[in-house]
C-alpha cells in the first residue's frame, strides 16, 4: 500500500489481492487507512474480516504467522 500512495489521486481508493497456498488476502481502501479480508486455507479453514484501522496491524501480525508456518513446514 505505502508503494502505491504516490500513484494515487488523494480521494482514490485502491484493492490489492495476495494469494499463497495457505492464504487469500486482500487489503481495500487508502493507502493509510484500509479494511483487510483473508481466507486461511489450511486444516480446518476460516475466514477473517477487519475494518479501516485495525487491519494496518493485522498485517504485520500475519507475516509473522505466514514466516512461523514456513519455518515449521
Amino acid at each position: 500500500m505505502n508503494q502505491m500512495e504516490t500513484e494515487l489521486m488523494d480521494e482514490e481508493k485502491i484493492a490489492i489481492e495476495a494469494e499463497r497456498d495457505l492464504l487469500w488476502m486482500e487489503v481495500e481502501g487508502y493507502p493509510h487507512s484500509y479494511s483487510l479480508r483473508l481466507i486461511l486455507n489450511n486444516g480446518r479453514r476460516c475466514e477473517g474480516n477487519w475494518r479501516e484501522g485495525v487491519a494496518t496491524e493485522l498485517v504485520v501480525v500475519t507475516q509473522r504467522l505466514i514466516e512461523e508456518l514456513r519455518i515449521n513446514s
